[in-house]
C-alpha cells in the first residue's frame, strides 16, 4: 500500500517535472521569437531610415536644381538687362556728346545755321550762369537781334568792333536783370499784372495810337506786344520797383542812417553855422551845393521833393531840422531866413543806398560764368 502511495507522489513529481520543463521550453520559445521579432522590426527601421535619407538626398538634389536652374534665368535676365543698360548708356552719351559739341559751337564760335536755329528752340543752352540762375542763349540771341536791327552795319573793322561791344552790353544787361531778380524775389517785390498794363498804356500814349505803337515795335524792332511786355517793359518797371524799395529800406541803409544820426548828435551839441558848413564839407554828398556850404538859395513851395519841402517850410528861422528822408537820402537842413511865401536854408544829404550800388556788391559776392566769346 505504501509502495503505491510512494509511485503516485514520484508520478505527481515527475508530472509537476514535466510542466516546469514545458514552461521552461515555452518560455524558451518566447524569449527567441521576441528576439526575432526585434531583429526583424530593427531590419525595418533601418531600411525605412535608408529610404528617408535617400528621399532627403533625393530632396535635396531637386531643391539645388532647381536653385540652379533659378540662377542660370536669373544670370540671363541680368545679362540682358546689362546689355540693354549698357547700349542706353551709350546712347545717352553720345546725345550729350553731340548737344555738348553742337552747344560750344554755337556760344564760343557763333554757328547760326538751321541745325543750330532747331536746337535753340528746344535746348536751354546757357549764355551765362549767374548764381543759381541762368541767362539762356535764346533769349540773348533774342535781345542781340532786335538791338542790331535798329542799326546798319557794314563789314568794316569799327563796325566788328561795335558789334562786339554791342554784344557785351546785352549779355551784361541780361545778367543784371537776373541779378535785380534775385533781389526782388529776396525784398517779395511782385509786379501784377495790372502794373504792367499800365505800364504798356504809358509807353502806348507817347504814340498817336496802340496800332501806331504796336507797328513801331514790328518794324524797328521786330517785337510783336507779348515779347515787349516780358522783354523790355517787365524788367525796366521791377528795376524801378527795385531801386525804390533799396532807397527806402532800413534793412540797405542802416550805415547810412546810423551816419546821419552821428551828424544830428553833433549839431546838437554845436548849432552854429560854422559846426554845420564843416560838417557840410566832411560827409555832404550833394555835390551840386557842397561847393556853397551846403546852400540851396531861395526857394518856394513846389520847387522841392514833397517830403524835403513839408519839413523845412515847418522850420523857424536858424533851427536844424530832424533827419528828413526823401527820395535822395537823408537830410539835415537849417533854415538861414524866411521872406513872405519863399525860404533860404542849407542842408546836408546823406544819400541812400541805390541799385546801381547794391547791383555791384551783389555781383561781387555771386559767382558769374559767361559762356559766350566776343
Amino acid at each position: 500500500m505504501e509502495e503505491k502511495k510512494t509511485a503516485k507522489q514520484n508520478d505527481i513529481a515527475d508530472m509537476r517535472r514535466a510542466v516546469l520543463d514545458a514552461i521552461s521550453d515555452r518560455g524558451g520559445l518566447s524569449v527567441k521569437k521576441l528576439d526575432k521579432d526585434s531583429a526583424s522590426a530593427r531590419s525595418e527601421k533601418q531600411k525605412e531610415n535608408v529610404r528617408d535619407e535617400r528621399d532627403s538626398l533625393d530632396k535635396k538634389e531637386n531643391e539645388r536644381n532647381v536653385f540652379d536652374k533659378k540662377k542660370k534665368i536669373v544670370k540671363i535676365k541680368k545679362g540682358k538687362r546689362f546689355k540693354f543698360g549698357k547700349y542706353l548708356l551709350i546712347f545717352l552719351f553720345s546725345i550729350f556728346l553731340f548737344l555738348f559739341i553742337f552747344g560750344i559751337g554755337i556760344c564760343r564760335y557763333g554757328w547760326n545755321g538751321n541745325a543750330s536755329k532747331a536746337l535753340l528752340k528746344f535746348v536751354p543752352y546757357p549764355a551765362a550762369i549767374v548764381g543759381n540762375d541762368l541767362v539762356l542763349y535764346k533769349d540773348y540771341s533774342h535781345s542781340l537781334r532786335t538791338v542790331l536791327n535798329r542799326q546798319n552795319f557794314n563789314n568794316t573793322e569799327d563796325d566788328i568792333i561795335a558789334k562786339k561791344d554791342i554784344s557785351v552790353k546785352v549779355l551784361d544787361r541780361l545778367i543784371t536783370d537776373e541779378v535785380i531778380k534775385s533781389i526782388a524775389s529776396e525784398c517779395k517785390i511782385k509786379i501784377s499784372e495790372e502794373d504792367i498794363k499800365n505800364n504798356l498804356e504809358e509807353y502806348s500814349r507817347q504814340f498817336s495810337s496802340e496800332e501806331e505803337f504796336i507797328k513801331i515795335l514790328q518794324e524797328f524792332y521786330s517785337l510783336n506786344l507779348e515779347d515787349f511786355k516780358n522783354r523790355v517793359a517787365y524788367p525796366i518797371l521791377l528795376q524801378n520797383m527795385v531801386n525804390d524799395y533799396i532807397i527806402r529800406s532800413d534793412s540797405f541803409n542802416q550805415d547810412k542812417i546810423n551816419l546821419a544820426d552821428k551828424i544830428l548828435d553833433e549839431l546838437k551839441s554845436d548849432p552854429s553855422n560854422k559846426k554845420f558848413i564843416e560838417l557840410v564839407k566832411l560827409y555832404s554828398e550833394d555835390l551840386s551845393s557842397i561847393e556853397n556850404d551846403g546852400d540851396l538859395g531861395w526857394f518856394e513851395k513846389g520847387a522841392m521833393v514833397e517830403e524835403f519841402e513839408e519839413a523845412v517850410f515847418s522850420l523857424q528861422f536858424g533851427e536844424i531840422s530832424e533827419i528828413v528822408r526823401t527820395q535822395f537820402g537823408f537830410h539835415i537842413i537849417k533854415v538861414d531866413d524866411k521872406k513872405d511865401d519863399k525860404i533860404k536854408a542849407r542842408h546836408i544829404l546823406i544819400k541812400a543806398r541805390g541799385l546801381e550800388e547794391v547791383l555791384q556788391e551783389r555781383k561781387n559776392e555771386i559767382r558769374i560764368w559767361k559762356f559766350i566769346k566776343f
